[in-house]
């Protein structure tokens, strides 16, 4: 009924007012309800009712401060937050010491995450809740982000993995007022149960070997240990597999290996048959059938197409390692699509950026999308407010 009554109180202004209006009968109405709801709060962490003699009675009421609260209905001035005698009153709702609300806080990670600079988020908070924000007050909520960082990369790794797949991503990061382009090398896990998980990333500045063994030298200190490596190729995460992981089998993508296949042969006529040709050697039911059709291959075109023959030939057997595998994941640890896929959602939310500023807002960004896509995509949690509570303080 009060509810009621209190709609009934706003609407005349609302009549006259129009949207402004609106907008202050929500806040105020907002602070009615949580003003309310902060008082039967202080009740029960009293025990009993204000001035109710009680033996069941634990604290006593000390009067009320003010507070400012930001949220997504508006900025909550002269908030009436109760006090209590004996300890500090605490509550679900109002955070100690916070003036925004937690969705808040989500939101500006959400701008941050699709590109937008500290500066951009400072105007979008404005213009939704009328919050004046400054910079470096994002820059502080950001800085959960890089000790999130530091802690993921200090984690204990898994060590059963069912595969990792390996693979590069360029991206463009302002060093000195000069733009430069830096490569991301990423590790994801595929664990029994099903799951998908981000294992590591860095920013290097290319993808030679040196770079590629000292992301799986910590990965292997980190104590993390698979059955299956999957890769497309590159000479530099071959050369630094052969460091750590020395007797773990390898996969060679057959995506990446009919692009370099097809790229030789000379016509393109035969560019149709030998695509057809390619994939009817690997979707053979077993190794031994595989192996009978890849002969028949070999004596049909190495008088036609010697170069693209010659390809096939090389690593023939690291592109046959997935056989080995239950058929459920035959498909999937043939290729590194899983990766490619990923790389396609982490270009699409980046691309908005162009250069990144600095390399540490490049690694805090790319740590935020790609935890973002291993929760929300890969997993299909589909719960973005709890991943967001990751990086809000609580």
């Amino acid at each position: 009924m009060n509810h009621v009554l209190s709609i009934q109180h706003f609407a005349g202004k609302i009549k006259s007012g129009g949207w402004s209006a609106m907008r202050e009968a929500v806040t105020s109405f907002v602070r009615h309800v949580l003003e309310t709801v902060l008082s039967l709060e202080q009740q029960e962490q009293m025990g009993c009712q204000p001035y109710e003699r009680s033996v069941s009675r634990r604290d006593y009421a000390n009067g009320t401060y003010h507070r400012i609260l930001s949220t997504s209905y508006g900025v909550i001035n002269d908030l009436k937050v109760p006090r209590l005698r004996r300890r500090p009153f605490t509550s679900h709702l109002l955070e100690r010491y916070k003036r925004r609300a937690r969705e808040l806080d989500h939101a500006l990670l959400l701008w941050y995450l699709q590109g937008e600079s500290c500066r951009d988020v400072t105007r979008s908070l404005h213009s939704w809740a009328q919050d004046i924000l400054s910079p470096q007050s994002v820059s502080r909520l950001l800085q959960t982000i890089d000790e999130h960082l530091l802690k993921w990369r200090q984690r204990p790794l898994p060590s059963s993995l069912v595969a990792v797949w390996l693979d590069g991503f360029s991206v463009r990061v302002r060093v000195r007022h000069n733009v430069r382009s830096y490569t991301i090398l990423a590790a994801l896990g595929r664990h029994r149960d099903g799951r998908w998980e981000i294992l590591s990333f860095r920013l290097a500045e290319s993808e030679s070997e040196q770079r590629w063994m000292e992301l799986l030298h910590q990965m292997y200190r980190r104590g993390m240990r698979t059955q299956l490596f999957i890769h497309d190729g590159a000479e530099g995460i071959a050369q630094a597999l052969c460091w750590d992981y020395p007797s773990v089998s390898t996969q060679r993508c057959l995506i990446h290996k009919l692009s370099n296949l097809l790229d030789v042969v000379l016509t393109e006529e035969h560019r149709q048959a030998i695509k057809g040709h390619f994939w009817f050697i690997y979707n053979a039911p077993t190794l031994e059938e595989a192996h009978g059709r890849y002969h028949a291959f070999c004596r049909r075109w190495r008088s036609r197409e010697p170069a693209a023959v010659k390809i096939l030939r090389d690593d023939w057997l690291t592109t046959t390692t997935f056989f080995a595998l239950p058929e459920g994941l035959r498909t999937v640890c043939r290729s590194t699509n899983m990766f490619e896929w990923v790389y396609h959602e982490l270009r699409r939310r980046v691309k908005v950026i162009g250069a990144f500023p600095t390399p540490q807002s490049c690694e805090r960004i790319i740590f935020l999308t790609l935890l973002y896509i291993q929760e929300v995509n890969l997993n299909k949690s589909g719960n973005i407010h709890s991943f967001f509570s990751k990086f809000t303080h609580n």
